[in-house]
């Protein structure tokens, strides 16, 4: 055997020589995905392999986590998890030479906290074939199991160049292997929910791998642990367990090679074929249909390293202390354990040898045995297979740390609550600032590691009253807390409870419980979060659990039924203020809801007469202040309930297509009423649109989610003249695309606004002398114009009015934002130009208009106590200055540095064109060799925007390091070039 290693090994290396020449490596990681207990740890570990699968030499892997806060990872991948439950991405890069290669794990902590509404899609976790097809629907279900009611759902692949997938759900394959997923945005009672399951395009998962898995003697070891993962794309992890007999068989797996472990308790773990590390490991090949056998294990019985870890000063038990062992010539290799609730620990499953053992945990210092603080001062700790060495205990020394415990105030412990530290750094109470955050465990402990100063401290915990330091509601109340050299400084908290609201929801005519009825209570306060939300059972009961503390307007509505506000109320102005107290449980909150109208049509292109999928459908009240939207599905059927009864002016429009009035009226003058009853559909409100004829001349983008990345689908977006002019406007696809074509060569300001989002100007703004300026010019359209839009707060109020100029004449397009502190709400004037912003917290505001061509206006408005502000109007005068200098065209050729630097996992890069030119945007690596073209062709003069995704000319993600981007623009006798540098940073 030893004979057939040293071939290998020779076979290996000379692989590796040739591999290194094709610069092609796959990152590895294994486990490729895991789940881990909160506070819990596992060991990752990463592998090189060149295209032909032969593992390679790394000079060095780091390991990083993502998102940071989900918990820590040692230098060779040994993941301690955090208390908080969450998901992410284990990251690990291999530097070989000067290049950088990095693999991908996925990991789960603990269960995260159930959503109100889940939305489930089926079924998970398919491989399908390229070229083949694969149906996935979408299923809803609240937190008590009540099955809801889908009205539609938008579908999205990531990332796309797996295939398509359409409007039904239904997926068709492409040519290109990989791993993705597919994602439901679903739509119930008017808001959207996002559900997704992993996909995999790869040939039928036909093969299998089997063997026996036997200790050194021959006999079977049953329930081992066998591993495999698939080299290369797309990412694939199988595990399984023996029988009695120390058989095992790894099913559904990919054609391809595969790196193949066995471990059992009390052994050392094996790779195939006898190796102890992955770099040493023969890949089992396995074709279509085919089953690799004889894939045999034998493992040989582990030593181990057992003792405790106490605090020295105390001789207190120390839970969740990381030991690490590791032999001193192999130090890339280690043995990971944490301590338990008594402070034990065993490190098993080690080979003979002699090692260095380790101990740390935070406020206490790092520890060597036998007591070394140094690492060349250790004592070596001689282990032989299969015997434990036990007693090798630590008595750790105290650092300057902060330590305690949060209970409730009957004494019992509060985990998961997060203790907040600011240092003070002036006698100024205000004067401080962030520097740590702490969990407490299941037993309410916490532990902060700090430098000795003077600190506050606060303490939070879902549905519990925050408390600074001590018994303080604010900051400048809290006590201070000194944190000294070499002590533990020792603070609890003991937190009240919130109150609660609870009541039932039933139909107003039959008293059946509504099930999954939407019930929102809405703060009269300024808080941190000034809406929630919950959904009735099956018996139409809810409940809010930790409320903070104040007045709230509380309301109910359901798919089909009109909104009621407690109590018995159909407007905010009506409805009686429910207040919480704290530790008070209030009950009776109850509804009885009414059904409402609704009416219903399709939407149709004139030209062809076939349907238009997404298009707007938008009722507004006549004489009221009602208004409300919904999209037609994929026939172009629609269906816009929950209206009061009631005359309503109905509006449809989409992308590509001119705006229409009912019936047939191109204005809203021209409009023909609609007439609405309750509990009634008025059938037949049909709308023929008639497609766009403009000239290939404007811009086009994206708009997305800020919070989420994922596409807004029916944003408006504006573009209007720089010296004011009626603004062109044109609404986003499902996938958040736009395009408006039409516009005559000039300056324009863009502006762009959604439903529950903040609108703002491009780029990134919601000051129009901010805004920055595109310069269209004929026959071409400007990419790359992309909004990301933040979600906004929600409320029960409403303020409205309308926008004119000094003459009295309304102003279509402005923007009207409202602020206390924080922009709240924002919205655009319509063509009469009157606004309403819906859905505004209670609090008091300063409203601003602004719109091209005139001076911006603001004024001020109160909404609360059950008042909307329904008189909020500006008068715009016109601008006497023409356009700001700063907004004038570029005086020269930049290319500035991209944004932001270091960047993941995209990155802005901006130049400017002071005249039109032939302009080449790549990105090099530092080797010089091109990964992609950003930019080739002719752009007008003027200043752009560029985003990079981090992918290469085909689509693959580029690893971190350090790449370069270089523009050459050539304008007849005029041309420029530069180089500038950025920072990949995964």
């Amino acid at each position: 055997m030893k004979r057939l290693y040293l071939f290998f090994t020779f076979v290996m290396l000379v692989s590796m020589t040739l591999a290194s020449a094709a610069n092609a490596y796959q990152i590895v990681i294994r486990p490729q995905e895991a789940i881990v207990e909160p506070g819990a740890g596992m060991k990752f570990e990463a592998q090189a392999f060149s295209e032909n699968a032969v593992p390679v030499a790394v000079d060095s892997y780091t390991w990083k986590v993502v998102p940071e806060d989900l918990g820590k990872i040692s230098d060779d991948g040994y993941f301690m998890a955090g208390l908080e439950p969450g998901k992410g991405e284990i990251i690990a890069t291999a530097i070989i030479g000067d290049q950088r290669f990095a693999g991908t794990a996925h990991v789960i902590v603990g269960a995260p906290p159930e959503p109100n509404i889940k939305i489930v899609v089926e079924p998970q976790n398919p491989i399908v074939e390229p070229g083949k097809k694969q149906q996935f629907k979408a299923v809803a279900v609240s937190r008590d199991g009540v099955s809801l009611r889908i009205k539609g759902v938008r579908w999205m692949l990531q990332p796309k160049s797996l295939g398509r997938i359409n409007n039904t759900g239904l997926f068709e394959a492409g040519p290109k292997m990989g791993r993705g997923r597919v994602i439901a945005l679903v739509e119930i009672d008017h808001q959207i929910y996002k559900g997704e399951t992993g996909l995999i395009v790869s040939p039928k998962p036909t093969a299998k791998i089997s063997g026996i898995v036997t200790d050194e003697n021959g006999s079977p070891l049953a329930d081992a642990r066998v591993s495999a993962s698939l080299i290369g794309e797309p990412k694939l992890f199988r595990e399984t367990r023996t029988d009695e007999n120390g058989a095992y068989t790894l099913e559904k797996l990919i054609p391809g090679a595969f790196l193949v472990r066995a471990a059992a308790q009390g052994y050392v773990p094996e790779y195939y074929q006898e190796a102890e590390y992955p770099l040493a490991a023969m890949p089992v090949r396995v074709g279509v249909d085919e089953e690799a056998t004889d894939i045999n294990f034998t493992l040989s019985p582990g030593g181990a390293i057992s003792g405790t870890v106490v605090a020295d000063s105390t001789s207190e038990p120390l839970k969740g202390v990381h030991v690490v062992a590791w032999k001193p010539l192999a130090p890339k290799h280690k043995y990971h354990t944490l301590t338990d609730e008594t402070g034990a620990y065993l490190v098993d499953g080690l080979p003979t040898g002699a090692y260095i053992v380790g101990a740390d945990v935070a406020g206490y210092e790092y520890e060597f045995y036998d007591n070394a603080k140094r690492q060349v001062n250790a004592t070596f700790v001689s282990v032989t297979a299969p015997d434990e060495i036990p007693g090798i205990d630590f008595s750790l020394a105290i650092r300057a740390a902060l330590k305690g415990v949060v209970t409730d105030e009957d004494g019992n412990p509060i985990p998961r609550a997060v203790v907040t530290v600011k240092k003070r750094i002036s006698a100024n109470v205000d004067a401080a600032r962030f520097v740590r955050k702490g969990l407490t465990n299941e037993d309410g402990e916490y532990a902060v590691q700090l430098e000795p100063g003077t600190y506050i401290v606060l303490a939070a915990a879902k549905d519990f009253v925050e408390e600074w330091y001590e018994d303080a509601a604010t900051p400048d109340q809290a006590d201070p807390v000194e944190i000294v050299e070499d002590e533990h400084t020792i603070v609890n908290f003991q937190l009240a409870p919130r109150g609660t609201i609870a009541g039932t929801v039933v139909d107003e005519q039959t008293g059946d419980p509504l099930a999954g009825a939407r019930v929102q209570a809405f703060a009269e306060f300024r808080g941190h979060k000034r809406s929630f939300s919950t959904l009735s059972g099956d018996d139409g009961s809810y409940q809010f659990g930790g409320l903070p503390q104040g007045k709230y307007v509380v309301a109910a509505h359901a798919e089909d039924y009109l909104v009621e506000f407690w109590e018995e109320a159909d407007s905010v102005k009506n409805a009686t203020i429910v207040e919480v107290v704290n530790g008070v449980a209030l009950g009776g909150i109850n509804f009885t809801l009414t059904k409402a109208g609704a009416i219903s049509g399709i939407v149709l292109d004139s030209d062809s007469n076939t349907a238009i999928a997404g298009a707007v459908i938008a009722a507004k009240k006549v004489g009221g202040k009602f208004a409300k939207k919904t999209r037609a599905d994929e026939n172009g059927l629609y269906e816009l309930a929950g209206l009061p009864t009631g005359s309503y002016i109905v509006a449809a429009w989409a992308r590509g297509y001119y705006k229409q009035f009912y019936l047939n009226a191109d204005t809203i003058e021209e409009a023909d009423e609609v007439a609405v009853e309750a509990a009634t559909t008025t059938p037949d409100i049909n709308f023929i649109l008639t497609p766009k004829v403009v000239s290939p001349t404007g811009l086009a983008g994206v708009v997305v989610d800020d919070s989420t990345g994922m596409p807004i689908e029916g944003a408006m977006v504006a573009v209007m003249p720089l010296t004011w002019g009626r603004p062109k406007m044109t609404v986003t696809g499902a996938d958040g695309v736009y395009e408006l074509l039409g516009l005559k060569p000039g300056l324009y300001i863009a502006l762009c606004y959604a439903d529950g989002y903040l609108g703002e100007y491009y780029d990134n703004t919601r000051r129009l002398r901010k805004a920055k300026v595109l310069r269209i010019a004929g026959d071409v359209i400007l990419p790359d114009i992309d909004f990301g839009l933040s979600p906004r707060q929600q409320g029960a109020y409403m303020i409205a009015g309308a926008v004119v100029g000094d003459d009295g004449q309304p102003i279509e397009g402005a923007l009207v934002v409202a602020e206390d502190g924080d922009v709240v709400v924002t919205q655009v004037t319509d063509e009469t130009g009157a606004y309403e912003m819906l859905n505004v917290p209670a609090g008091d505001y300063t409203v601003t208009a602004s719109v091209p061509g005139y001076e911006e206006t603001t004024t001020a408005s109160s909404v609360g106590d059950g008042e909307n502000d329904y008189s909020t109007t500006m008068s715009l005068s016109k601008t006497t200055t023409g356009a700001d200098e700063n907004l004038a065209a570029p005086s020269e050729f930049a290319l500035q540095q991209n944004y932001p630097n270091p960047f993941n996992p995209s990155t802005e890069i901006r130049f400017s064109l002071p005249m039109d030119a032939r302009v080449q945007l790549t990105i090099y690596n530092v080797l010089g060799r091109k990964i992609r073209t950003l930019v080739d062709e002719n752009r007008s003069a003027g200043s752009f925007t560029v985003r990079w995704d981090g992918a290469d000319d085909q689509g693959r993600r580029m690893a971190s390091g350090v790449y370069l981007y270089q523009i050459d623009a050539n304008a007849g006798a005029a041309s420029f070039s530069a180089t500038r540098r950025m920072i990949m940073l995964k």
